[in-house]
């Protein structure tokens, strides 16, 4: 009877997870095609909200795409340098700047 109640939970928690990652990645994929960049802030902050809410990590493809401090996402004109194993990326709306490994 336990098993039967801890297995039905899990798999409810797991579908859960699996909605909330289809609401970030077609929120992610609204956010990159809308122009206006105030609407595409509004949809990552839900997404993040999204991600907090329902304990989710958002995959680290879509992480790396926008600014942590701003949530735009980086544009033509963000700075991107490579140098020893760092990647860095410098916002074009804040300036924040983002150093990510990459070895």
């Amino acid at each position: 009877m336990i098993k039967v109640k801890r297995q039905k939970r899990e798999h409810e928690k797991n579908q859960l997870k699996d909605i909330g990652l289809s609401r970030i990645n077609g929120l992610f994929d609204l956010a990159r095609t809308v122009n206006e960049p105030i609407l595409s802030r509004r949809y990552i902050e839900i997404m993040q909200g999204i991600g907090t809410r329902m304990d989710i990590t958002i995959p680290r493809q879509i992480k790396r795409m926008y600014c942590k401090k701003c949530s735009t996402i980086y544009g033509g004109k963000s700075l991107i340098r490579l140098k020893n194993g760092i990647l860095s990326v410098k916002c074009n709306q804040c300036g924040y700047l983002r150093r990510i490994p990459y070895r």
